[in-house]
């Protein structure tokens, strides 16, 4: 690992009350040192001498241009000596006014006494390098930057806490049980014949390993929405009202609404949030014969949409009778999971009720008027129980893994399979124990036991810089 003292700003560009510089390595408290005065008991400034400060404490002072010999700010500042730091090394924290200027000369500063800039991530990959966090933990940092709602937010805290880790140990611990008594069955067959017990180590291995990776994987399939957010299309023919109801849900004029049909050209996205699960919808052009190539790239993008879409909310004018091409379209995704809004009904005189095609009678079908939001509410309830199901309502979130940990969890149990399958066909133990290996080493790779440094970079670029 790169041992050089690493610095950034990491409060965001831009005026604000206060901004932070972090500093990390082992010159850290040399280039405070170098550049701040401590404010004295009698009122004056004092030089800083390193050794002589506290951890963990903050000091009042000001930042000194050493060549100009003026003051550049005055600051707050704090040394967390190594290893009770958040990377294990020496760390110090300028607290200055925030601003581009005031914080761009401090960082010059720093920079200029030996500091080199901090990649993205970099405190945070130097924390799990340094083993003060393992990796699903350094994950759930970006997680709780990045959350986009309260249950998002706790999700990312439980497995800051540890929660996956907590669940995924006992299950390393039972395989490696398993792989101590197989190998010992190996090396030292004669000794360990009245020992090992093949049954009871596939009853092991299903217990104690299966069963709880079904659990967990379960778990992911039932919540990883809250974190990850689900996508949702809304689709349908041109002027049905796909804008004005996103405008709508989204309370502003993201998309332009005209009478006039194909306006919108674009896959326009924006995010909504109902009962704590992020909805990404997805505002599509029009589906109908494309006139010209700009139409037909349009009607390219709705199809991608529709592809990408967790789920897919077809929208039709309640005004008007259903049409052939209401009906292309709904036959392009009844196989997805979706619901029908029945737009327009502001327009339906009292005693006019449109049929319904009997295919469309077990979907959730919601009447709206987007102009009004008449049934907004309702539609959104839908959107949610589509998605979570009625159940979601009494089930208490736990911990959810993330897509690296899913992909990661899968393999531990297609080996834990494996080793199962081989241990009923009585193949020889080296091939089982080879699967008990496979599958421990899928759960290392979750925690970052066994790391490519590929793997780490597509980690944490996520992060911004200072973090």
């Amino acid at each position: 690992m790169n041992q050089a003292t690493i610095a950034a700003i990491s409060t965001p560009f831009g005026s604000g009350g206060i901004g932070i510089i972090r500093i990390s390595g082992d010159q850290s408290l040399n280039i405070l040192e170098s550049l701040f005065r401590k404010s004295g008991s009698g009122g004056g400034e004092e030089f800083c001498v390193a050794d002589q400060l506290e951890s963990h404490r903050f000091y009042h002072g000001y930042i000194l241009d050493s060549q100009t010999g003026h003051h550049v700010d005055e600051v707050l500042v704090v040394a967390m000596l190594g290893p009770r730091s958040y990377t294990r090394e020496n760390v110090v924290e300028i607290h200055s006014h925030s601003g581009p200027v005031v914080l761009g000369n401090i960082f010059k500063l720093v920079i200029n006494k030996g500091a080199i800039i901090a990649e993205p991530g970099e405190f945070t990959r130097r924390a799990f390098l340094n083993g003060r966090i393992d990796l699903t933990q350094a994950e759930a940092v970006i997680d709780i930057i990045q959350a986009k709602t309260e249950t998002a937010l706790q999700i990312a805290n439980q497995q800051l806490s540890g929660g996956l880790t907590q669940k995924i140990d006992p299950i390393r611990a039972s395989l490696q049980s398993i792989r101590v008594l197989i190998e010992a069955n190996i090396d030292f067959p004669e000794d360990m014949e009245d020992s090992v017990h093949i049954q009871s180590i596939q009853k092991d291995l299903e217990r104690d390993v299966i069963a709880k990776i079904d659990k967990i994987l379960a778990d992911y399939r039932a919540d990883h929405f809250y974190r990850d957010g689900v996508k949702m299309a809304v689709i349908g023919r041109p002027n049905v009202g796909k804008s004005s109801l996103m405008n709508r849900l989204i309370n502003r004029d993201r998309a332009i609404v005209t009478a006039i049909p194909g306006t919108t050209r674009d896959v326009i996205e924006e995010v909504i949030h109902i009962n704590g699960l992020p909805v990404v919808i997805m505002d599509t052009a029009g589906l109908h014969t494309a006139r010209g190539e700009v139409e037909k790239i349009g009607m390219q993008k709705t199809q991608e949409s529709i592809r990408d879409a967790e789920i897919v909310l077809f929208m039709v004018d309640a005004s008007m009778e259903l049409s052939h091409e209401d009906r292309e379209i709904y036959a392009q995704i009844e196989n997805k999971k979706h619901l029908i809004a029945y737009n327009k009904i502001d327009l339906i005189p009292p005693d006019r009720k449109n049929a319904i095609p009997p295919e469309w009678q077990n979907v959730p079908l919601i009447p709206i008027s987007a102009l009004n939001g008449e049934n907004l509410e309702a539609l959104k309830k839908t959107i949610w129980s589509l998605v979570v199901g009625e159940k979601g309502l009494q089930r208490e979130i736990g911990v959810v893994p993330n897509i690296r940990h899913k992909l990661q969890l899968e393999a531990c149990l297609d080996a834990a399979h494996r080793a199962r399958q081989a241990i009923q066909e009585a193949l020889p133990a080296e091939l089982i124990a080879a699967d008990i290996m496979a599958a421990i080493n899928a759960l290392g790779a979750i925690l970052g036991d066994l790391y490519p440094s590929d793997l780490l970079d597509q980690i944490f670029s996520r992060f911004c810089i200072g973090k």
